[in-house]
């Protein structure tokens, strides 16, 4: 039987007629009603996320009726003539801006409730008959649990707004304002669970996760499984709604009143007030909403932006981040950017790209700064950059005469603050970003700071002490001429105290507090290699989201690195070729060699996918050269930690995980080799696979938190103990198995012997360059494969059936339960075929003394477990018989 035909046996053993109903199914075949409750909804909604992970694009029709409380959904619908989408983000934004205010204006929430999830389908869809196409969008609040009459006062709330702001109006929209907001969802229509969709229709994607204050979230990080039941319209009982704030009696008479115009048949009408009179929302930020760094930086990026190379215009990489930076700063700078742009021979002039990357800055720009800019100025043109700097700053600069420390340190803090951080005043350790490296490194006492005040510091002052002395002479006249001129003159003169070591000590001191402060504002020992998109090599970054190799900024925060250049490969390079032999000998069947591969591919994206993954195997059998090869890939992003994190119990303190306290940058965490006798203790697995966070204790600086970003690998040879049988333990176990063996001669020639020859010159030749030659492959070739993922869910990798295997095969052994009812119980799914608890536990009884010669687990404990896998009514488990062919 079919995963799909027990699926769908499951769904109709569970049809009714009665008025209990909490799923219909939309379909002209097979439709109709259904009551799954209970034991009986875990059980339909595993099946049904097996359904949706395994097959693509799969025929699920069902509506899901909602409780008494359930959560926010708002269903925004139109009709347009055009076939093209014509709204845009802004249009749900704007939306979702209104309903967090209601919310909050009316109901005690939290900010974490407020997060909101935008579905849409890919194009809007052809009405039947007409020349109509229906568009919109459906936002959900899974956080937030509503009574009822909460959520027609909402939908009622916002229908009257977009109807007072004509919102929407833009998209020439042919139905009525009115009838934009779905209000029939509430009660009479349900909502269609994640993956389901109309027949002959496409299904809604999640296209954007939301914060309170509007800022997109990763939407590649919620799979299926998470997905299905946080948008479940039957999760909160009916105890749980939040509540209104306590206002004034006004308000929950009008909610009252709300909710009883909609218990009649016909639709109340929602009130038309007079149109509010809106300019058109520009692009442009009115000068009195920006603070005066604001303004300071829009100006000085207005001139860095002009001296900026043709080259770095040309380069579709580098023009794309100048963009980013630029709409970092301010959304206002689109035009200079225009102009930056035209620089290029390829610029566009109907601005369409140009456009194209302002749309999509906000996603890319939070990495970019001011501080960026400067840096692609410096780099570009550093005399131009030296005279911009002498405009924006020549108060700061002419400070400089008193040749204090202190001011001396100011002018330094300004020049190098994107270059520098001190860490610890009093052991006087710093970060430098050395652009040679491409990333954050720790240096001892600041030597390098100490250089550059000496040579560049001490040129740079100089150069703007003739300036203004050439200045003084031009332009003034008599005393201020004179009195000019020597001021200049003096503070040249006072430059050559930077050569001096002694003093050059005390400026550094005082630019120490300067630099710790911002170290410990901008919170940068957290930041560093935080993004996890981002892979540090010797010869620069790679940007897994933008897809491309370039050089490293301050603003990428990275620290660490592979330890090699990155190069590009060709499948015909004879290390590629090497590596392909090498997988092809540990893992014979090509779909584990996929799977392999693209799972390296995986770990680079440094979010876990919460599992941990037991590779197993006894003796020679390749596992031990491919963990080698994965530390040669990986460098600083490459782990160890000792078999005890998962083996013994939690201690007393929630936070103490010495042993993970320095992988906050690490991708892969491989666990030394189990004992035999080793039991994993699955509650402290699942807090480190989980993602709860650990804290660090760098060597320098203070503790910090932080998000684990590395996949566990749990090697051994003998699969260790797992004392516990829930099902959320086994949804986070994966065994690979590793079958092959290297012999030292005579190999067998049977193929499914599957041995093969030592190659004894193996490890030297991956010290060589395999590691850099198989970063080139998985990044290239496989992370693409797990980028796409399976059936239109992103960032999935498709288990071979081996896997499966091993890892049900594991369970069986570990869960008595489960290996009970494999060996004991026929699951026939019929209605007819049923055994009384009593029987099945009396049969289980027997089965467990003579298997384990030892006391069985008791009734409830049984009954608990067998829920989860069987349907039990009336003290009956339906739809099973008990075998009685056992020995």
């Amino acid at each position: 039987m079919t995963m799909l035909q027990d699926f769908n046996e499951f769904v109709n053993l569970h049809r009714t007629s009665g008025e209990n109903i909490t799923h219909t199914k939309m379909a002209k075949n097979n439709g109709g009603k259904f009551c799954f409750e209970g034991s009986n909804y875990t059980v339909f909604l595993e099946k049904y996320i097996n359904v949706l992970d395994n097959y693509e694009k799969p025929e699920l029709h069902f509506v899901e009726k909602p409780n008494k409380v359930t959560y926010l959904f708002v269903d925004i619908d139109f009709d347009v003539e055009n076939k093209k989408r014509q709204y845009v983000i802004k249009d749900i934004k704007q939306i979702i801006t209104i309903l967090n205010n209601i919310i909050r204006d009316t109901f005690l929430v939290s900010p974490h409730q407020l997060k909101s999830f935008v579905m849409e389908k890919n194009e809007p869809t052809k009405r039947a008959n007409s020349n109509m196409y229906k568009d919109g969008f459906h936002i959900h609040y899974p956080e937030l649990p509503m009574e009822e009459k909460f959520r027609y006062y909402v939908l009622h709330k916002l229908s009257a707004m977009i109807q007072k702001r004509e919102l929407l109006k833009h998209i020439d929209i042919k139905n009525n304002l009115a009838n934009v907001v779905d209000m029939s969802i509430i009660k009479n229509n349900g909502m269609l669970m994640y993956g389901s969709h109309k027949e002959g229709q496409q299904p809604y994607k999640l296209t954007h996760v939301l914060s309170l204050a509007l800022k997109p979230e990763d939407i590649d990080v919620y799979n299926n499984t998470e997905l299905v039941h946080l948008f479940s319209n039957q999760k909160y009982s009916n105890d749980c709604s939040i509540d209104t704030r306590g206002l004034e009696s006004d308000i929950e008479n009008e909610i009252d009143e709300v909710y009883e115009l909609y218990q009649g048949k016909k639709k109340p009408e929602i009130k038309q007030e007079k149109p509010e009179i809106k300019q058109e929302i520009k692009p442009e930020i009115k000068q009195e909403e920006l603070s005066v760094i604001d303004k300071k930086n829009i100006a000085l990026a207005k001139d860095l932006v002009k001296i900026l190379s043709k080259k770095r215009a040309d380069n579709y990489t580098e023009w794309t981040h100048v963009g980013y930076t630029l709409y970092a700063i301010s959304s206002t700078l689109y035009n200079d950017y225009v102009e930056f742009s035209k620089l290029s021979p390829k610029f566009n002039d109907k601005k369409i790209t140009c456009e194209k990357i302002w749309q999509v800055a906000e996603t890319y720009s939070k990495n970019y700064t001011i501080g960026s800019l400067k840096y692609f100025a410096k780099t570009d043109n550093l005399t131009e950059y030296y005279k911009i700097l002498f405009k924006h700053y020549d108060e700061l600069f002419g400070r400089a005469e008193t040749m204090t420390h202190a001011d001396i340190a100011d002018v330094v803090f300004e020049l190098y603050k994107d270059r520098f951080m001190c860490i610890d005043i009093e052991k006087n350790k710093w970060y430098e970003f050395q652009s040679n490296k491409h990333k954050w490194v720790i240096v001892q006492s600041a030597y390098p700071l100490m250089f550059l005040i000496s040579d560049e510091v001490r040129v740079l002052l100089t150069s703007y002490c003739s300036i203004k002395m050439n200045e003084s002479m031009s332009s003034m006249s008599g005393s201020d001429k004179d009195n000019s001129y020597t001021r200049y003159k003096k503070l040249m003169n006072a430059c050559e105290k930077l050569g001096n070591e002694t003093f050059r000590k005390h400026i550094v001191k005082a630019c120490s507090y300067k630099f710790h402060e911002m170290f410990v504002n901008t919170k940068f020992q957290s930041k560093l290699d935080s993004n996890v998109s981002l892979i540090g090599f010797d010869n620069g970054i790679y940007d897994l989201k933008e897809k491309c190799f370039r050089a490293g900024l301050p603003t990428d925060f990275v620290s660490g690195c592979v330890n090699y250049d990155w190069k590009e490969y060709n499948e015909e390079h004879p290390t590629i070729k090497k590596i392909r032999k090498f997988f092809s000998e540990v893992y014979t069947e090509e779909d584990m060699r996929e799977y392999i591969l693209t799972f390296i591919a995986s770990i680079l994206r440094g979010i876990p996918d919460q599992k941990i993954h037991i590779w197993t195997g006894t003796g020679a059998n390749g596992k031990s050269a491919l963990i080698k090869l994965l530390s040669l890939t990986l460098g600083d992003y490459f782990g160890i930690a000792p078999i005890t994190i998962l083996t013994q119990k939690r201690g007393c303190s929630s936070n103490a995980t010495p042993e993970l306290a320095d992988k906050a940058m690490v991708r892969a965490l491989i666990t030394n080799e189990a004992e035999h006798d080793d039991v994993i203790y699955m509650g402290r697995a699942k807090e480190i696979s989980g993602c709860d966070a650990i804290l660090a204790r760098p060597l320098y600086g203070n503790p910090f938190y932080y998000e684990p970003k590395f996949t566990m690998i749990f090697t051994c040879n003998v699969l260790p103990e797992i004392p516990t049988s829930d099902d959320g333990t086994w949804r986070r176990l994966r065994v690979t198995p590793h079958e092959s063996k290297f012999v030292e001669q005579n190999p067998s020639p049977n193929k499914n012997d599957k041995q093969f020859l030592i190659d004894e010159t193996l490890k030297e030749e991956m010290k060589a360059e395999w590691g850099q030659a198989l970063m080139w492959l998985v990044i290239t070739k496989y992370y693409k494969i797990f980028e796409d993922g399976i059936n239109g869910s992103k960032y999935r990798i498709r288990e071979p059936e081996k896997i499966k295997q091993f890892t049900k095969k594991y369970q069986m052994k570990s869960d008595t339960i489960m290996k009970y009812i494999s060996e004991n119980i026929e699951i026939t799914n019929k209605t007819s075929d049923n055994e009384t608890l009593k029987d099945l536990y009396d049969n289980f009884k027997e089965w467990y003394k003579n298997d384990f010669n030892e006391k069985a687990p008791n009734k409830d404990v049984f009954t608990e477990h067998i829920s989860k896998k069987l349907t039990i009514e009336k003290n009956k488990v339906i739809g099973v018989k008990i075998s009685f062919n056992q020995e």
